[in-house]
């Protein structure tokens, strides 16, 4: 069965529903971008926000992910809702946008300058340099990526601990990008700072 067709048949109809099946059923038939903006764009059709967003960061730049993004975002009133309040959540929010490629970009840059020195005036102080130069920003973008990054696919009460028996912490709104620590069945959120509280994990769906 060629997927993308019978998927494009479908959506072409607006039988988003079977359309959606089609991708669901066959998750192996397509490169995990393509799965993901179609689920995307489906879910987007669907008024399915939360999942919408979702999909689209899993796209990985796919077709038009990073432009629905921003709609999606503003149809769920996330610009406002995760504006960093302090150092922590700018800390988080710079390191995230830096991990998309422009780390990676920076290693390369420092280890290709590195080389055209080391070609002119060849020595050990200067390989050892370049390539300690060159792992830094690499390891940074290997630790940013580490880091448990969730949505929230529904609005979730927040607690101030990790149990049912510790008092409300707020909500946390539908759609928000959550970075956790996990203890046991339970996660803390610590960014954005404005929702530090405990959750099940059960409650938010992990980026990959």
């Amino acid at each position: 069965m060629d997927v993308l067709k019978t998927f494009g048949d479908y959506y072409a109809k607006k039988d988003y529903t079977n359309a959606l099946l089609t991708l669901q059923k066959n998750p192996d038939a397509l490169s995990s971008g393509i799965l993901n903006y179609n689920l995307g764009t489906v879910y987007t059709k669907l008024e399915n926000w939360p999942l919408a967003r979702y999909h689209f960061l899993q796209a990985e730049g796919v077709g038009e992910a990073s432009q629905n993004l921003d709609l999606i975002e503003i149809k769920l009133g996330l610009v406002k809702i995760e504006k960093p309040l302090n150092t922590s959540d700018y800390f988080f929010k710079t390191s995230s946008i830096l991990s998309d490629g422009y780390l990676t970009t920076m290693s390369l840059l420092v280890l290709m300058l590195g080389l055209l020195i080391i070609k002119k005036t060849p020595s050990l102080k200067n390989i050892v340099l370049t390539f300690l130069i060159a792992s830094l920003p690499f390891g940074f973008n290997f630790w940013v990526k580490s880091l448990p990054r969730a949505i929230a696919l529904k609005t979730e009460p927040l607690l101030e601990g990790p149990s049912t028996i510790f008092g409300s912490a707020g909500e946390l709104p539908a759609g928000v990008l959550v970075i956790t620590k996990t203890q046991g069945e339970w996660k803390k959120i610590i960014y954005p700072s404005r929702f530090q509280g405990w959750i099940r994990s059960t409650d938010l769906k992990e980026l990959e």
